[in-house]
């Protein structure tokens, strides 16, 4: 057995958000809002018009600062793989036993995502998470399911792969 898997044995695989490209997206908006800021206080003043617009406008830009300055702070954990089973913020923990397969999906368009589908065991009952801003991949993602549910039966249906 090579060593990064038997050390990999020792711990559990905890995926956090990796999330450093949204800084860009969070710049953007709040450079437009402060732009639109100022030039709101010259429409204010009755130099200019079009002021419900210009609200509207620094509403959305506020909101899209907010959203993305969230998303690149949110370091906190997504995912927890260990001996109990797969813990996800989405869904809470997701035992062993309730698993029958798992598989990965690829989603090729004008960006590049994956998703990791749980299917209980419960009838109809498929969690869907996001993994593509994780900080860790679906092959480690993958190799800690096989280390952590050692003595359960869950299938893994590979990868399937989707062109937008």
């Amino acid at each position: 057995m090579n060593s990064s898997i038997h050390s990999y044995e020792s711990s559990v695989l905890i995926a956090k958000k990796n999330a450093s490209g949204f800084i860009i997206f969070a710049i953007f908006p709040f450079i437009g809002l402060c732009v639109a800021v100022y030039y709101y206080s010259e429409i204010f003043n009755g130099r200019g018009k079009n002021q419900l617009i210009s609200l509207l406008l620094i509403a959305t830009l506020l909101l899209l600062t907010i959203y993305f300055g969230y998303q690149f702070f949110d370091r906190g954990t997504k995912l927890l793989i260990n001996k109990k089973g797969i813990w996800t913020k989405k869904y809470g923990l997701v035992h062993w036993y309730s698993i029958e397969f798992y598989h990965f999906e690829k989603r090729i368009g004008k960006i590049v995502s994956y998703i990791f589908w749980i299917e209980s065991t419960t009838i109809g009952n498929s969690l869907k998470l996001e993994i593509t801003f994780l900080d860790k991949n679906y092959t480690e993602i993958q190799k800690a399911i096989d280390i952590n549910s050692k003595g359960f039966v869950i299938r893994y249906s590979g990868m399937n792969e989707y062109v937008n």
